[in-house]
């Protein structure tokens, strides 16, 4: 594994050991952000879900915000303040050079600079509400937290058309998306999806695939 196990940090300590932990996988959002600004469909999705989840307490709940580069190679957390100051700044304007834009950007560099690689707490929810079939060793990564930290892995799917509407695709995106979608039928514990059609395109595509049913949710 490119960080080195003994670089990664233990689980971290649940202190009541009844607290469910969700970590938000940005990855995807904290990337676009870098080369865009105002965001898109599944963008606003992501920004709108944790800005309530943050906003809302639940007992018994924590949430965590977590990117995954390349660069890292493992998942940094990025801290709410940030988080929340990228999502208010992000549909101020569209200009991506205007300088307090450029600041939270660097801030954002800095933080993932800083390879200070996040400690899952034991049994924590990797939650992934938006893409990664692009990210090289994610799902290696996915396999090594699972056996560190006993992870659940839970991607939520806006929709299958690489796959069920194949000739509206680039074959690039055809082909990353279908080796994601085997990696995500490999490691998922659960599925989210956003629709029943959506939840039929999922099976539908295991069956292809050659996988079972897969226990899933419309959210």
């Amino acid at each position: 594994f490119p960080p080195g196990i003994a670089k990664l940090p233990r689980a971290a300590r649940n202190l009541d050991g009844k607290t469910l932990t969700i970590a938000f996988d940005v990855s995807d959002l904290m990337h676009y952000f870098r080369h865009a600004r105002l965001p898109t469909g599944i963008q606003r999705v992501q920004i709108e879900v944790i800005r309530n989840a943050f906003e809302s307490a639940t007992p018994g709940i924590a949430y965590s915000i977590v990117c995954f580069t390349k660069e890292t190679d493992f998942w940094v957390e990025v801290p709410a303040y940030l988080f929340q100051q990228l999502c208010k700044q992000a549909v101020v304007g569209g200009d991506h050079q205007a300088p307090e834009w450029l600041s939270l950007l660097s801030q954002l560099d800095r933080v993932l600079a800083s390879r200070q690689y996040f400690a899952f707490a034991r049994g924590a929810v990797l939650l992934n509400l938006g893409t990664s079939w692009w990210l090289q060793n994610y799902f290696l990564n996915v396999r090594l937290a699972k056996s560190l930290y006993g992870i659940k892995y839970v991607p939520f799917v806006h929709d299958f058309i690489p796959v069920m509407a194949p000739e509206h695709c680039v074959s690039d995106l055809r082909q990353d998306f279908i080796t994601w979608a085997i990696g995500a039928f490999d490691h998922a514990d659960f599925f989210l999806v956003n629709s029943k059609a959506t939840l039929a395109d999922l099976h539908a595509v295991g069956k292809k695939l050659g996988y079972g049913p897969r226990e899933a949710a419309v959210v």
